[in-house]
């Protein structure tokens, strides 16, 4: 019985040494447990920062976009400003010339007209002949001055017309210039 005692107790004391073993693996495992949960929460709570951030950059990058494609119109509205300025005043440059041109032919024709009514009263016997040269005269005086007027009132309308195209111009390079800061960005 000794000898089934000493096996006994043997046996229990591997049982024992056995449980403390499994106690101890036990405990280790417990504590990578906890570290690894700890790690865990830790790479989770890096995953939420990152996809906050994420959030963030994807939320501006939309804001940029929306902002370059709103420069891109107002750049396309502004050229076609500013062409339409360049028309304009490409055309009143050419009415100006063409106003200017008709004036000069109402002012030689205003000084022929009078130097022949001139002759003529002279040549007429001597007799002042006032009636007619005097209403030709006021009818090419009022025609010059509706000449002057007009190219007064086109003087002007080409100097409004290109202050417009030179704010025009200047709308246009600030937004050229935002447009390439959004690209820089």
């Amino acid at each position: 019985m000794e000898v089934s005692d000493f096996r006994a107790e043997k046996d229990r004391n591997g049982v024992a040494q056995e449980l403390e073993e499994a106690q101890l693996q036990l405990q280790q495992d417990q504590m990578d447990k906890a570290a690894m949960e700890k790690t865990g929460k830790t790479a989770q709570h890096q995953i939420g920062d990152t996809k906050a951030r994420l959030d963030e950059i994807q939320h501006a990058l939309h804001e940029a976009d929306a902002a370059k494609r709103k420069l891109i119109v107002e750049n396309c509205d502004l050229l076609r400003h500013a062409e339409e300025a360049e028309k304009t005043q490409a055309q009143l440059s050419k009415d100006k010339a063409s106003l200017a041109t008709q004036f000069e032919d109402a002012r030689r024709l205003a000084d022929v007209e009078t130097r022949v009514n001139r002759l003529s009263m002279r040549l007429h016997y001597g007799k002042v002949i006032t009636c007619t040269c005097l209403q030709e005269r006021i009818n090419l005086l009022g025609k010059m001055k509706n000449l002057e007027h007009d190219l007064e009132v086109m003087r002007d309308h080409l100097e409004e017309d290109y202050e417009q195209k030179q704010e025009i111009e200047r709308m246009l390079s600030k937004a050229l210039a935002d447009v390439s800061l959004w690209k820089a960005r």
